[in-house]
């Protein structure tokens, strides 16, 4: 075996389609086609289930994968978006950041990743945070 090179930086690998899957979708779409005159409630299900099956497998190929064996850590950055105009009375930013910030500290120890609050409501300074938005 040759010694395979290794990528600079964290690459993306897609999960293949396994065989039995396909069989099955085949073989739905086979009885759904020779039996919908006969039983059209059944050949309803069944025709959901085949879609079923292949929004799955079409989210799978698009579900992505990382190589472990890249030498730079990957960066990932996900969004939680808080429901502060449902709940305006409820001091999200406070109760994430905690007492001096402990909390969040205290969060992202545990997890190793680093976190950040942002938009409004997360500065104290009002006049500073709109000038921030307002620079974009």
């Amino acid at each position: 075996m040759e010694p395979q090179e290794q990528p600079e930086s964290a690459t993306y690998v897609k999960r293949p389609i396994k065989p039995e899957e396909q069989n099955l979708i085949d073989e739905l779409a086979r009885l759904t086609e020779q039996h919908a005159d006969e039983f059209p409630n059944i050949c309803q299900f069944m025709q959901k289930e085949v879609d079923r099956i292949t929004k799955r497998q079409k989210s799978l190929e698009e579900e992505h994968y990382l190589d472990i064996e890249g030498g730079k850590p990957a960066r990932l950055t996900f969004k939680v978006a808080v429901p502060a105009e449902k709940y305006p009375n409820f001091n999200y930013v406070g109760r994430l950041l905690g007492p001096k910030g402990s909390t969040l500290r205290g969060m992202q120890e545990i997890s190793g990743c680093k976190m950040a609050v942002l938009g409004r409501g997360s500065m104290k300074d009002k006049n500073k945070e709109e000038q921030c938005r307002r620079r974009g």
